[in-house]
């Protein structure tokens, strides 16, 4: 995940960040409270479906959503 947020920091803003500013698009900074209304709102319902819907389709959904939210875990 270091690698991604430092090559998201670095080589893409770098190249984007003035063609953005230039355009007048800002950059938003959301808080622990905004971020976990987010997910009570709007992501977990959103996963919840995706979990059901994959998993009637007999994929182990459930399964690779948990390994993921582990890993993400992990990282922060």
């Amino acid at each position: 995940m270091d690698h991604y947020i430092y090559h998201y920091n670095g080589a893409t803003m770098d190249a984007w960040g003035p063609t953005l500013a230039e355009n007048l698009i800002i950059e938003l900074t959301f808080n622990d409270r905004i971020l976990e209304s987010i997910n009570e709102d709007v992501a977990a319902p959103a996963a919840e479906k995706r979990i059901a819907e994959n998993t009637a389709l007999g994929l182990p959904a459930q399964e690779l959503y948990d390994v993921v939210q582990r890993i993400l875990s992990e990282d922060s």
